[in-house]
Formats: structure tokens, sequence, C-alpha cells
């Protein structure tokens, strides 16, 4: 699919200091100044937006999306927008798509940080914010390792906000992550009060000193007592709503998050679908494993258009057409209508309508019933 991309730089406003027990959710750096994000928009060239983001010069801001879907991808540790399969990905994605620098990552501003990831969620949620005022729709949240961490956060707590979710190798079980490496070294921090850690900035590797948090100590010495640590996305994937769908994809071959986290996602979250990539590792940078992901997450999100399409619209004459849905947007909601000259009932392969985590679920429309009506198709369903 061809695309017109720009570089684009989102200026966002200091975040509004919090209070009582949100206070320890929000970091210093995130409340005490401005801070620039950078990304990438890509859109369809065949998109009415597409000009628009044609005239904004390099480093500009976002122009207007005349209502149009956008979706925002968010990287992993020691990455930046362009790591991988992120150009691929938003190369053949079915509408825009933004890709952006965390804080302190890339070419955003900001000291670099060891993985704060309630700021990154502030962040998240002010580019939201920032795309809306643009009159885009954001439509899916996309996170790859500790950025499915900042989608699944972001989601929870702004439930309203994304229409889906994918988490590419992201991890659950924080236990077999680095608060279990630490404890080895816990007297040594404890006696120091900070931690050295490697992180990728602007291309470069380079050694880091991070303060030893509160909640880093309550996730170390949980893994030192208990021997598991409440997994950092745990507790909010379990109250995302259910309307919203879910894809993980995760190779079998990951050597960092291991495969299990994936199932553990896919028990925790109702409305989920896992796709497993065999023998594709953790970054996806080998050419055939990103040659695998992209399609798999692309064809994922083209289908729930169609399922969703099918519940949310109803449709004239069966088997359904794009005319007989353009139809239905302009027909009256009853749940009964006219019969038509010739009716007659909806085909059985007709009736199963494709909805990610959900089994047997099935359109009640185009049974006759009293008077010569029939039951309209896309209003009513069942499921087993």
């Amino acid at each position: 699919m061809v695309q017109t991309e720009r570089r684009l730089a989102v200026s966002l406003p200091p975040t509004p200091s919090p209070s009582g027990d949100e206070a320890h959710h929000t970091s210093a750096a995130a409340a005490a100044e401005p801070h620039r994000l950078v990304g990438i928009l890509s859109v369809p060239s065949s998109s009415p937006a597409a000009s628009d983001l044609a005239a904004v010069p390099e480093y500009g801001a976002i122009p207007d999306g005349h209502g149009l879907p956008v979706s925002i991808f968010c990287h992993s540790s020691w990455a930046h927008k362009n790591f991988s399969f992120f150009p691929a990905l938003a190369s053949d994605w079915p509408h825009a798509s933004f890709r952006y620098d965390f804080y302190g990552s890339g070419e955003s501003s900001g000291a670099t940080g060891d993985c704060d990831h309630w700021r990154d969620v502030e962040h998240l949620a002010l580019l939201c914010r920032a795309f809306a005022e643009k009159n885009w729709k954001v439509d899916t949240l996309l996170g790859h390792s500790r950025g499915t961490a900042v989608v699944m956060m972001f989601a929870a707590t702004h439930p309203h906000i994304p229409r889906f979710l994918v988490n590419v190798a992201g991890r659950f079980n924080f236990v077999s992550g680095y608060p279990v490496a630490l404890a080895e070294h816990i007297d040594a921090i404890r006696e120091r009060g900070e931690y050295v850690t490697k992180v990728r900035r602007r291309g470069e590797v380079a050694d880091v000193i991070v303060p030893a948090s509160e909640d880093l100590w309550a996730r170390i010495e949980d893994a030192v007592s208990q021997g598991s640590c409440t997994p950092l996305p745990a507790s909010d994937v379990r109250h995302l709503p259910r309307f919203v769908p879910v894809l993980t994809v995760h190779g079998t071959h990951d050597e960092r998050v291991p495969v299990s986290d994936a199932g553990d996602f896919a028990t925790a979250i109702p409305n989920h679908t896992l796709q497993l990539l065999p023998g594709a590792r953790h970054l996806f940078t080998d050419a055939t494993d990103a040659a695998r992901l992209v399609p798999a997450v692309c064809a994922w999100r083209k289908d729930q258009d169609t399922s969703l399409g099918r519940f949310y619209l109803a449709w004239e004459r069966c088997p359904p057409t794009p005319l007989d849905l353009a139809d239905a947007l302009a027909s009256p909601t009853s749940a009964v209508a006219a019969a038509p000259a010739q009716s007659m009932v909806t085909p059985w392969p007709l009736r199963i309508v494709k909805v990610g985590g959900v089994k047997n679920f099935r359109d009640f429309g185009g049974y006759p019933v009293g008077n010569g009506q029939w039951v309209r198709s896309g209003l009513l369903f069942r499921s087993a």
C-alpha cells in the first residue's frame, strides 16, 4: 500500500500533579516540564488526509484527520520508532498509523530512563488527546514488549479510547524478568539506592544510572520472598473492557519472554485471540519473522472490520453485499422488518459471526415472523 509519511513533533503539556493514591503512579519527570515526542505519521495516499499531511513540514504539527482512524504503535526497550517490523507494519496497515519514540528514546526529548511505564502511559494519553483535537479517531494501540505493558495499562485506565489492542511479544510474568535479576544484587542496590542498566538512545547503547523506586523495591522483595512478583500488566489486563478485542502474537523461539506469557494473556483477557509464530524470536529482526508477523497482524485487524461490520450493520437481503450494508445505514433500527417480495431464511453459514473471544456467535436475522414480516439481520444475536 502506497503511504504518505511525515515526521511530526508533538508538544505535550506538563502532566498535572496528581494527588492521593495516584501520586505514586506519576514520575517527577512527567510533571516537571513539557515534552516533545517525535514520531512518523503514515497515511494511505488515497486517504483524504494525505494531501494535508504532505503539506506539513518535517517535525511539524498533526494535520487534520477528517474524522479518519489512526493507530498508534509503541516500541520495546532499547528500540525506537523505526526498529524491526515497525516501518513494514505501517506500510501495510489498512489505515493511518503513528509510530513514535518514547520519552528519552530516539528523537524524542527527555533524559534516558529505565522503563517508567506510568510516565509513558501519561504521555500516550496526551498523545491520544492531541490526535483527537485534530479530528482523528484512535483505533488500534499496538505494543511490542515494553510497549505492550504501556498499551495495556493505558487501555485499563482509559477504556473508551482504543477500539482494538495488539500485544506483540509482551511480558506477563515479570518474575522471569529484571526484578529477579536485580534481586541477586539487592544488597548493593540498597546501599547505593540505584542500579545501572543499558539502554539504547539515539542509535547508541549506554549505561544509565536509575534510582531505585518504591515500586521496584516492592517487586524485588516479592520476588525474593515468594519466588514470584505481581506481573506489571496483569492487574490491568483483567480490567480491560470486554468490548475491546485483543490480539497477542508471540514467537515460539522468543529468547527473552517465555511463550507461556502469551498463554497467560489469553487466559486473563476474555476477548482475546492468540497467534503463535513457530520459530520467531523476540525482536522479529529476522526478515522471515517480520514477514510473517506483519501480515498476521494486518489480517486480524481487517477481519475485525468484517466481523464487527456484520455485528453493527443491518442489511436488507441475503447474502449481504456492500450495497446492502449501505442501505442498512439508512434503514429503520427496528428488529422486525417488512418481508421482501421473495423472502427467504438466511442460509446457516451466513449466520455465523466471527467475533474474537466468543464461540458460536450467530445472527437471528432472516427468520420469518407473523404478519409477513421477518427478523432484521444484524440486530439480534446469540452465543453458546
